[in-house]
């Protein structure tokens, strides 16, 4: 019942920002993948390069800072009883370590939103709203903590430089909240479909530099340089082909499973990697 409240007032002053589709009503996945397909298509049809970067944000839900989410919505304008009941919501919670059958000591636990809970994801989206205030020249996709950016142009000094300082400012909003990007899980892809050689670019972060991959997994689809999903594709058919002979052995006419089994998993585990 909080969790509706909270979003429909938030719907209503229309704070939620374009590019955030995670437990937003009538948006998903496909919104930021079709997004960053059409920027990318758009960009080999101009004859340009694009460059786009992947965040990851390190133990997202254990390092959101709580009072910075009440701070939050004491900034979009709730009052009184609904940001206190989320206080104590929030505040005393303890956790203890268990080892066969001995418990450790009672820790408090200061940051974090509790995981498993109805409100907890809406909370974390209102706290991370902030690193989505970007610059109107670089386009950003965010589905709850995956963050994606990329910008297009003919010059590619001028994109490593616009890129670098957005990669700073996130840098400094995630210190500023107690967030850190995982030094692992960033990467950049280059997509560009022009003749001849192109220097990759570098992009210092906490300490090291972003990799250059010549393809990645975002929100479940593998991105090439070239578009051509060759390589989803082929990862796809190895998932399903590893269901597929799983379900071999269930077809044994003396024990196997009934039709209607074989089709309900058939279902859900290989044609709706295929839908």
């Amino acid at each position: 019942m909080v969790s509706a409240r909270l979003m429909h007032v938030l719907e209503r002053s229309k704070w939620f920002v374009p590019s955030q589709s995670g437990f937003s009503r009538r948006r998903g996945t496909i919104d930021n993948l079709l997004k960053l397909e059409t920027a990318i298509r758009e960009a080999f049809v101009h004859k340009k390069h694009l460059l786009s970067i992947f965040f990851d944000i390190e133990k997202a839900y254990d390092r959101t800072w709580r009072h910075g989410i009440l701070k939050d919505l004491s900034d979009v304008g709730l009052k009184r009883n609904l940001p206190l009941l989320i206080k104590n919501f929030l505040q005393t919670r303890i956790f203890q370590i268990r080892i066969n059958n001995i418990l450790s000591d009672n820790f408090n636990q200061q940051e974090s939103v509790p995981q498993g809970s109805v409100i907890s994801v809406l909370l974390f989206i209102i706290k991370i709203k902030g690193v989505s205030k970007l610059p109107a020249y670089v386009n950003s996709t965010l589905f709850v903590d995956d963050i994606q950016i990329h910008y297009a142009g003919e010059d590619m000094g001028f994109i490593q430089r616009q890129l670098q300082a957005v990669v700073n400012n996130m840098t400094d909003w995630a210190s500023k909240n107690d967030f850190l990007f995982s030094p692992q899980k960033p990467v950049c892809i280059h997509f560009c479909r022009r003749r001849g050689l192109h220097p990759d670019p570098e992009f210092p972060l906490n300490g090291s530099h972003i990799p250059i991959m010549q393809e990645t997994k975002f929100l479940g689809i593998v991105f090439d340089t070239k578009l051509t999903f060759r390589s989803h594709i082929k990862h796809l058919k190895t998932k399903c082909i590893q269901t597929l002979n799983i379900m071999k052995v269930l077809t044994n006419t003396s024990w196997g499973a009934d039709k209607f089994s074989l089709m309900r998993i058939y279902r859900s585990l290989v044609r709706s990697k295929m839908d």
